[in-house]
């Protein structure tokens, strides 16, 4: 075995801490920092005097890290806004991928979440300005009753198709010449939801949705009084229309 000599080996002496020549703009920057740290520090300090020390130890908020992740007592929290969807007016399609993006979501983030939801209020104003500017503008005007004392008689030509929260069915506080209180929960849903509706000669006839599948769009009937021959030829040649 061949020996080496002490002498032979090499030992790296340690490296002092060079200084680094910085210019006047550096030194500058460098000297804002500190300042900039030691002001937050004194408001943090000065934050923490007006917190009584019992708040501190009930609540698990500790600081916030440049990221603006919350820093906690036992680990970090983050909290995102998630953008809201209407889950009654998505197809069948929609709604199955939105349910396995979900499942996904769930089995690839191990950690805790919790999903709160908030209520805010809305300011319709300029939606109600630009509907009765639609109104003064509107030269066509038909109504849903044959005749009216202030206006010409205007022939219907029936089925009426009314879609989701129509006008007729959220603006006029006496509804029962329509809806009575049978027909009243399959229009009003609990969920707050108002279906559809398809009136022949002003009587309620059933609700109606419709589901998007590919190019194809599929109506779905609720019938509520039984259809005749030929209320469900004119019903179809309608729909038809409408679908195009």
């Amino acid at each position: 075995m061949a020996v080496r000599k002490f002498d032979d080996i090499k030992i790296e002496k340690e490296k002092k801490n060079i200084k680094v020549k910085l210019t006047k703009e550096e030194k500058k920057i460098k000297k804002e920092e500190k300042k900039q740290k030691k002001l937050e520090l004194k408001e943090i300090r000065k934050a923490n005097k007006d917190v009584l020390a019992s708040t501190k130890d009930l609540l698990g908020f500790v600081d916030v890290d440049d990221d603006d992740s919350i820093i906690m007592k036992n680990g970090y929290l983050d909290i995102f806004q998630i953008d809201s969807k209407d889950i009654y007016s998505l197809t069948d399609v929609e709604t199955t991928m939105n349910i396995y993006n979900f499942i996904a979501f769930l089995r690839s983030y191990p950690f805790d979440i919790k999903l709160i939801t908030m209520n805010f209020p809305v300011n319709t104003l300029k939606q109600q300005e630009f509907i009765k500017k639609k109104i003064k503008e509107c030269d066509n005007k038909k109504y849903y009753y044959e005749s009216l004392p202030d206006c010409k008689e205007v022939k219907i030509s029936y089925p009426v198709i009314l879609g989701k929260f129509d006008p007729l069915l959220i603006s006029y506080a006496d509804k029962e010449w329509i809806l009575n209180g049978k027909n009243k929960t399959l229009i009003w849903k609990a969920t707050g939801q108002i279906e559809g509706v398809i009136l022949f000669s002003k009587v309620l006839k059933g609700a109606w949705h419709y589901n998007l599948k590919g190019n194809k769009i599929i109506f779905e009937i609720n019938e509520i009084s039984p259809f005749t021959n030929g209320e469900k030829s004119k019903l179809e040649k309608k729909l038809v229309k409408l679908g195009k």
